[in-house]
């Protein structure tokens, strides 16, 4: 169960610096990310996609979370969460 950034001391600093870093990720830009790795160890080529939402810092992995439906992936599917240290490219919405 997730606590809160109270429960992770020494942080406060760090969030706030992140939370402002994560700014460029708004809501119908679109990302190029590498996914994680498969099962198997793996890794994906390349995805591409737009955000679906509001980041979420985790404060205690000191991880921000990018929710992103995936080109391609029907509407109605759940967006995949990204970590921000993946995305490497990011067009802005016009």
């Amino acid at each position: 169960m997730w606590k809160g950034a109270d429960a992770c001391p020494g942080v406060a600093e760090q969030r706030n610096q992140t939370l402002n870093e994560v700014a460029q990720f708004e809501v119908g830009s679109q990302v190029t990310y590498v996914p994680g790795q498969r099962l198997d160890g793996s890794r994906r080529l390349c995805r591409r996609g737009l955000v679906a939402g509001t980041t979420v810092f985790d404060a205690c992995t000191e991880t921000t979370w990018v929710p992103v439906q995936v080109e391609g992936w029907s509407a109605d599917r759940e967006p995949e969460w990204v970590r921000a240290d993946n995305i490497i490219d990011v067009v802005m919405p016009r």
